[in-house]
């Protein structure tokens, strides 16, 4: 553990219970390289740390716009 200060923390791992497959916390990696897991509620015994998981967002017509701004339209 470092003695200096935590500014910002970042969560880097999501904890899942062995029992029951559920999310149960994540686990995050500080500024000053400390890690800390996050419960949504009690500890929980038993668990396993997965990557997290990245899901696709839809892009937004603004965005799309953003990359092709001679296609765009609105001006």
């Amino acid at each position: 553990m470092s003695h200096a200060p935590r500014l910002t923390g970042t969560p880097i791992m999501q904890i899942l219970s062995n029992a029951t497959g559920d999310l149960v916390g994540f686990l995050y990696e500080w500024d000053n390289g400390d890690l800390q897991p996050a419960w949504f509620d009690v500890a929980v015994k038993g668990v396993r740390y997965e990557p997290m998981k990245r899901e696709k967002v839809p892009e937004s017509d603004d965005a799309q716009a953003l990359q092709n701004p001679l296609e765009f339209e609105g001006v």
